[in-house]
């Protein structure tokens, strides 16, 4: 629908009249796809990547229903080794997972240092199974996080490879397979982003720069194209890693996150802006307990927004918690659940 408004000026109302064919037919004699709403907003959410209180990585995928406040069960497996800091991205149908760090912990260190990847897979949502092959990213990543999209395209933004911070943003059309391709630059080198979006624009916390340290400023995108990002707004704090807790078309929210402040507290804030403006965060409410580098955001059907588990402390201690808001609401979270199993630096998706 927007895609009609930029090249015409007129809403798919005005052309209706105008051209006397009803919404469902404007794509067929226009030649321009119309997203009316972000279709990945579907009742079951999908935990695809990260790791264990002890460090070791994760190959079980894990599924609940969002309306439910039940625990998550098993789906399947990712086939390419237990990853964290992968990003997912998908449709109301599909989730693919891109990239992540394959390293083993033994228990006394890693084993082999960092063992990066380029693999895209990815499943069917409605079924359980283990991933099937999509393809390649660009460069080998992870500490994405940072996976935005409309339902059609899927883009990461930034993340890690060998060399450190990237700000490259890449993306697939998810309802085929095939390579990542290049669509543009974020604002600056970043890692350990935080994603969110509606059906036109991509929006993610910078998080960490080549300093290391938190920042406080967005980028956002136009999902449908390849330019570069721009600058959307600042949260109220300097932080790294919250996750996103909900999506609308109106409303994007974030919680959760690692202060750096002198404390480096793990914070309870939960905030949000409207995803359509250029905008500062305003406060929504808190989080049980705080916590960071959480799966989130992507896992709710439009009303309702979850997030699941996270880091609790620097020792690496990890929750098993979910937690949920209505996102039209502000307010505290409510307990939804807990994990199958207990992970932090993932990713997840919703549909149905």
């Amino acid at each position: 629908m927007a895609e009609i408004e930029k090249l015409m000026g007129v809403s798919a109302a005005d052309i209706e009249k105008v051209m006397g064919v009803g919404s469902g037919d404007i794509e067929k004699v226009m030649g321009v796809e119309l997203v009316t709403s972000t279709s990945y907003m579907g009742n079951r959410g999908v935990a695809m990547g990260g790791y264990t209180g002890s460090y070791a990585r994760i190959v079980q995928i894990d599924y609940k229903a969002i309306t439910s406040s039940g625990d998550t069960a098993d789906f399947g497996d990712t086939t390419v080794g237990g990853r964290f800091g992968s990003v997912v991205v998908g449709n109301d149908s599909r989730a693919c997972t891109m990239g992540g760090d394959r390293v083993i912990w033994t228990g006394s260190g890693f084993t082999g240092g960092n063992v990066l990847t380029n693999y895209i897979g990815y499943i069917t949502i409605a079924s359980t199974g283990n991933t099937g092959d999509f393809g390649d990213f660009l460069t080998n990543r992870y500490y994405n996080y940072s996976g935005v999209g409309n339902g059609i395209r899927g883009m990461c933004c930034g993340g890690f490879d060998p060399y450190g911070n990237i700000n490259n943003i890449t993306y697939i059309t998810v309802a085929s397979t095939g390579n990542a391709a290049d669509a543009g630059d974020c604002t600056v080198a970043m890692s350990e982003t935080a994603g969110n979006a509606n059906t036109t624009r991509g929006i993610w916390w910078v998080s960490r720069t080549a300093s290391y340290f938190q920042q406080k400023n967005a980028d956002y995108v136009a999902i449908a194209t390849t330019n570069n990002a721009a600058d959307f707004g600042d949260y109220s704090v300097l932080i790294r890693t919250p996750a996103a807790i909900g999506l609308s078309e109106s409303r994007n929210v974030w919680a959760g996150g690692r202060s750096e402040d002198s404390s480096g507290a793990y914070i309870t804030n939960i905030e949000y802006v409207n995803p359509s403006t250029t905008m500062d965060t305003e406060e929504f409410g808190d989080l049980a307990a705080g916590a960071s580098h959480m799966g989130g955001g992507k896992l709710g059907n439009g009303t309702r927004g979850e997030i699941w588990g996270g880091e609790l402390n620097s020792s690496g201690l990890n929750s098993e918690v979910i937690q949920y808001i209505t996102i039209a609401n502000t307010g505290d979270s409510t307990d939804a659940g807990n994990l199958d199993v207990v992970r932090s630096h993932w990713d997840g998706w919703s549909g149905d």
